[in-house]
């Protein structure tokens, strides 16, 4: 079993869950990160698999609970919710798929060279571990993902 030592995993409770994530060194600060993340209109200028991003109602914000869909490059749409949000830290959303949830989240966290941001997804469910071939590669795109927002980051505030 995959395990990660985050609370999420250990909240989760749950026997079948995957987890996958890419971290890298970003000289940013964690609310210029947050803004970033936060923008889910601009999720396709950073997120290569995403077409369109949207929340439900953007009057009320980024929160706990807002809901939203993500419309692919495949043209598969697709609802999510906002489920764990702890400002200029941690950001989490949840997919629901066949026989699991996708959660994908964002951490950011300080460290001696600067701010470290991780980003990745926990997959929990009984169909949890059937979707690991298609996850192998995640991890490269993850940090591919990661890089250019690195370089966005850092070319814009510099």
């Amino acid at each position: 079993m995959d395990y990660h030592p985050c609370g999420i995993c250990k909240s989760l409770n749950i026997i079948f869950f995957r987890y996958i994530s890419s971290k890298i060194f970003i000289y940013a600060t964690p609310q210029e990160i947050w803004g970033i993340l936060t923008n889910i209109t601009n999720w396709p200028l950073y997120f290569p698999d995403i077409h369109i991003s949207s929340l439900d109602y953007p009057i009320k914000g980024v929160r706990t609970g807002a809901t939203g869909t993500i419309k692919n490059l495949d043209s598969k749409i697709q609802p999510f919710t906002l489920v764990d949000l702890d400002k200029d830290h941690y950001f989490a959303y949840e997919i629901k798929l066949n026989g699991c949830k996708a959660h994908y989240f964002w951490e950011i966290t300080e460290d001696v060279l600067g701010f470290e941001l991780e980003m990745g997804v926990i997959l929990t469910g009984w169909l949890a571990p059937f979707y690991r071939p298609f996850m192998k590669n995640h991890s490269d795109i993850y940090y591919e993902i990661l890089v250019h927002l690195k370089d966005h980051l850092e070319t814009v505030l510099d």
